[in-house]
């Protein structure tokens, strides 16, 4: 992401899935970046995944009280049948970024071998933010 992303801005959203997440949020964690429109992070995790090979991408601390005054619009989303990464796992890390959180009754990890090709809550919830 370091090489990829040069500017970031009070326009910039983020949005994230699973590992993706934890993986944004060390990067913003490392930026310079004091304001962002908005955080979008689905079926994340952080400090510890029910995966093990996945732990060593929430070795590094975050700085919560940073990441959380990047944005009022943190939202974090999770499916109660999610298989892969418990929604417990992404209402953790709502709560430590003091997101708010959805918990969507199906979805599971929301990836195409599940048949899941399109997310409209999540395009309504950004275009919202884009809205305001």
């Amino acid at each position: 992401m370091e090489k990829s992303i040069n500017d970031i801005d009070k326009n910039t959203i983020f949005v994230g899935h699973s590992l993706g997440c934890v993986t944004i949020l060390n990067f913003l964690n490392n930026s310079n970046a004091t304001k962002i429109k908005g955080l979008f992070l689905v079926s994340g995790f952080v400090e510890s995944s029910p995966i093990s090979a996945l732990n060593e991408f929430v070795k590094p601390p975050l700085n919560y009280n940073y990441l959380q005054q990047l944005t009022p619009n943190n939202i974090a989303i999770s499916a109660e049948d999610d298989d892969i990464i418990p929604y417990e796992y992404s209402k953790t890390m709502a709560e430590k970024l003091n997101a708010s959180f959805t918990l969507l009754k199906e979805g599971k990890h929301f990836i195409d071998r599940d048949n899941f090709t399109e997310f409209p809550f999540l395009i309504e919830e950004i275009k919202k933010l884009l809205i305001n």
